[in-house]
């Protein structure tokens, strides 16, 4: 990896924030904001491990594109079956989901990396500091607030590793409840407290030669549920496949189809029963043709689900945030 220049100082301040934290046991979905950071702590000679929490929510396929992408770089990695549907919390889905959802993961990843919930450095700055902290997550416990020495060594006589995770700079102006379970454990945000966006970290990642630095979200399958719509292991199952199948009809289509060079953004989303007419929804980017959209709409029955409504959207993700105080019928929720 290319040295970090000294026109990138948000890099510079990364590389240096993360020789502090070492050892690191990084949670790392495969996603571009932990690979991007995994990327840069691996230049920085960071004694690194991810670990990669499985189970459910997430997609086979998603699953084993991230643990290759750690093997082809020779990293660390630990995968983690977790079952998130057996916390009630998280099958009810209701809106603090994800923090029942990320305390689950952080809990997984600290028993198996030996990671303290103080490493003997100070809270993480993002947690007192970030802008557009959402409120709860201010002043963490005094047991970590206060922390400052060095724990004693542990039986392997090195420091116990810091527990850390990919939100960036962007994430603190969404809806995340998954943060304040963060923020609870005293896990390091290392691309927040820098600044870095999600902007950021796509020309950077340009620039130091990271694969796909234009990597779309592609957030865990609960997301495509409105809240308080149970979640079943069938229907994350048929979400994954069918989307999948989604995504290779897109990547059939010739090169500038969609006026851009992204593949577009979309999602299966469901207000109700994924076999019930009415209750299914394609959201897609409107950069697509409705005669486009409607076809791979189409696909969706073939995994189960009632023909999906299709909604051309400027922005796709975050949707169900955005609209979560307005009821579940579908007919009911703005663009």
């Amino acid at each position: 990896m290319t040295t970090a220049a000294p026109t990138e100082p948000k890099l510079d301040e990364l590389l240096a924030l993360l020789k502090r934290l070492s050892p690191v046991a990084l949670a790392y979905s495969g996603g571009l904001d932990s690979r991007f950071l995994a990327f840069a702590a691996q230049s920085a000679d960071v004694d690194l491990h991810l670990y990669h929490i499985s189970g459910p929510h997430i997609s086979t396929e998603e699953t084993e594109k991230a643990k290759a992408w750690a093997v082809s770089h020779r990293i660390d990695i630990t995968c983690l079956p977790v079952n998130v549907l057996a916390e009630p919390a998280v099958a009810e889905n209701g809106t603090e989901r994800c923090y029942h959802c990320k305390k689950m993961f952080v809990e997984a990843i600290m028993d198996a990396s030996g990671a303290a919930l103080c490493s003997g450095l100070p809270c993480c700055p993002a947690w007192k500091d970030g802008p557009g902290l959402p409120d709860g997550l201010t002043g963490p416990p005094e047991k970590r607030a206060g922390a400052g020495t060095e724990p004693g060594p542990s039986q392997t006589g090195r420091r116990p590793p810091t527990l850390c995770d990919g939100s960036n700079a962007d994430d603190f102006e969404q809806f995340r409840p998954g943060m304040r379970a963060l923020a609870e454990y005293g896990a390091w945000s290392p691309l927040a407290v820098c600044g870095i966006t999600k902007d950021d970290i796509r020309r950077i990642g340009e620039k130091l030669g990271l694969e796909e630095p234009e990597q779309k979200a592609r957030p865990c399958l609960l997301t495509r549920f409105a809240y308080q719509i149970p979640a079943s292991e069938k229907t994350l199952d048929a979400l994954g496949k069918a989307e999948r199948r989604m995504d290779g009809l897109m990547r059939q289509e010739p090169d500038g189809a969609f006026g851009q060079t992204l593949l577009p953004d979309y999602r299966l989303r469901l207000f109700g029963p994924m076999n019930q007419p009415g209750m299914v929804e394609l959201h897609l980017q409107d950069v697509v043709s409705q005669d486009f959209a409607e076809k791979l709409a189409a696909e969706a029955v073939n995994f189960g689900f009632a023909a999906p409504a299709v909604r051309l959207l400027k922005k796709v993700s975050g949707w169900h945030d955005r609209h979560r105080d307005q009821g579940l019928a579908p007919n009911k929720f703005r663009a």
